[in-house]
């Protein structure tokens, strides 16, 4: 019982983490939150679809990131390669929650 309720403690405090690490990433403010809303929630008129129940994996997001997909466009030359590894972690362990 308490290594359950331990677990649930960390899983929630992870999800919570990784949100505010998100929605408090510079990089993520000034180029993701027009189109997929401050926390990552998705902002629908905007084309820009939730990004907390993707399904892709950090090497598939990354690459979304790089080059863009559909109406978003490509970040490769405008960020660095840590700083996009470092947003589809991020997104990635949103995700996981």
């Amino acid at each position: 019982m308490k290594t359950s309720l331990l677990l649930a403690c960390c899983l929630v405090a992870s999800a919570a983490f990784a949100q505010s690490t998100l929605s408090s990433d510079p990089s993520y403010q000034k180029q993701c939150a027009k189109c997929h809303g401050k926390n990552a929630d998705g902002r629908h008129p905007f084309g820009g679809p939730s990004l907390q129940t993707t399904q892709l994996n950090v090497d598939e997001i990354k690459a979304v990131i790089e080059s863009g997909k559909g109406k978003m466009p490509a970040f490769k030359g405008k960020l660095t390669d840590d700083r996009i590894f470092a947003l589809a972690a991020e997104i990635k362990d949103l995700s996981k929650k």
